[in-house]
């Protein structure tokens, strides 16, 4: 992925970790949020660190989590 990869958020969470995976389960990002407001955009700063291909993000707070896949070309 190059350019700019947002993750926007709809309500506000408190400690959030947001962790992205390749197809293989290797970790290729981490950041951890203190806390997340209503619209709050957080930009994953990959710049050039992942090649094309499929990825996991998972998105942890003590509400619970999520998981997305994202599709680099």
């Amino acid at each position: 992925i190059d350019g700019k990869t947002f993750i926007t958020f709809n309500s506000p969470i408190p400690d959030v970790s947001i962790t992205m995976y390749d197809c293989l389960g290797r970790k290729v990002y981490e950041n951890e949020v203190i806390d997340i407001e209503v619209g709050d955009q957080i930009e994953l700063k990959l710049d050039g660190k992942i090649k094309n291909g499929v990825y996991i993000i998972q998105i942890n707070s003590n509400k619970g989590s999520a998981v997305k896949r994202i599709i680099s070309l």
